[in-house]
C-alpha cells in the first residue's frame, strides 16, 4: 500500500508540472478530469483552497501528499 502512495505522489507531481500557471483550482480540477487523473489524486487536488495558484510550489505547499 505504501508502493502505492509513493507512486500517487510521483504521477501527482508529474501532472502539476504540466499546468499552466497561474491556475485556479476550478482550472487545476478541469485539466485533471481532461488528463484522467486517477481518483487518489483528484480527491487530493479537491482538498486543494479555493484560489490561484502561481508556480508548482504554490500548489504543493497546498496539497496533501
Amino acid at each position: 500500500m505504501r508502493s502505492r502512495m509513493v507512486r500517487s505522489t510521483v504521477d501527482l507531481m508529474d501532472f502539476l508540472r504540466d499546468v499552466d500557471y497561474p491556475a485556479s483550482k476550478d482550472e487545476i480540477i478541469a485539466l485533471a478530469e481532461d488528463h484522467m487523473v486517477s481518483k487518489d489524486i483528484m480527491s487530493r487536488l479537491e482538498q486543494l483552497p479555493e484560489r490561484e495558484y502561481i508556480s508548482l510550489a504554490d500548489v504543493t505547499s497546498e496539497v496533501p501528499v
